[in-house]
């Protein structure tokens, strides 16, 4: 009897631990599918976060490249309505109005679309057809019986002026006088770009405005900054490399910094047309002055 009252025991404490080694190995499993569901979350998220990481790093790419294209023409746009206002408050006889026309014409010829506000950007210098020169150029020259006037260069069926450049390379502009294509640095410090938009002066219009700004050197109109700020004629072959380069046209010609230690301020100041100068005009001071010039009228 003994020995089947131990036996009865043993079983009965068999039982126990088999129950509790159930118990065990449901709540590891529950716990291992719990970890391996978590594992899995990780996972996704990291593919997503990989996902938007790289959609970021695209977002921001095409963010740099709307700000590169469209502050300065904001910078500009201001600028050149500073200007522009600035017409309506001086008198008739004080007016230059040869500069006003030709400004004028810019955004008359842009018609209802917004245009640049640099100046005409160019895609390509067009000719008539005559080939470039190949090999030495002292063996190419032709003589002066056979040497046939330059091409004329044409955009869109008109002719370029002296406000056109190259899209990529603005500091390369059209000399229509000569009928060819130059390089401009200031003829005053030596730089070729806007400290202030970190890019390249835009145009002989840019280097207009700098030498206003920065010089002082006020009422020039593209020609005259062209005429004075030139720096080398650029070959036909040199501008077509350019063209070709797309956007890596701008890194033909190096950013050169100006040798003085100041460059253009942070807002153009007009102080010769309005009453109290160093104060930058706004579009109320245009619009209270007019009114109250027409007003006395």
């Amino acid at each position: 009897m003994a020995d089947l009252a131990l036996s009865n025991r043993l079983i009965a404490a068999i039982a126990i631990l088999n129950r509790q080694e159930e118990a065990s190995r449901a709540e590891l499993t529950a716990s291992t599918q719990r970890l391996q569901a978590a594992d899995e979350a990780r996972e996704a998220a990291e593919v997503a976060f990989r996902q938007a990481a790289a959609a970021h790093v695209q977002v921001q790419a095409d963010h740099k490249e709307v700000e590169a294209k469209y502050a300065p023409m904001i910078a500009d746009a201001h600028t050149e309505r500073q200007v522009l206002g600035s017409y309506l408050l001086v008198d008739a006889g004080d007016r230059n109005d040869e500069s006003i026309e030709e400004t004028l014409q810019k955004y008359e010829q842009q018609g209802p679309t917004t245009g640049a506000p640099a100046g005409e950007e160019v895609a390509a210098p067009k000719s008539t057809g005559t080939a470039l020169p190949t090999g030495n150029p002292a063996d190419s020259q032709p003589n002066a019986s056979t040497q046939q006037p330059p091409p004329i260069a044409f955009r869109n069926g008109q002719k370029l002026s002296h406000r056109d450049h190259l899209k990529y390379c603005p500091v390369i502009v059209f000399n229509q006088d000569s009928n060819d294509w130059v390089e401009l640095r200031c003829s005053e410090c030596g730089t070729n770009i806007s400290v202030a938009q970190k890019c390249h002066l835009g145009g002989a219009v840019g280097f207009v405005k700098h030498l206003s700004r920065t010089h002082k050197i006020l009422g020039l109109k593209a020609e005259d900054a062209m005429n004075r700020c030139k720096y080398r004629v650029v070959p036909d072959d040199e501008v077509q490399r350019i063209l070709d380069a797309g956007t890596a046209g701008a890194q033909h010609v190096p950013q050169i910094g100006a040798r003085e230690a100041d460059e253009v301020p942070k807002a153009f100041m007009i102080t010769c047309v309005i009453p109290n100068p160093g104060r930058e005009l706004n579009i109320e001071d245009i619009a209270t002055t007019c009114a109250k010039r027409i007003s006395s009228a």
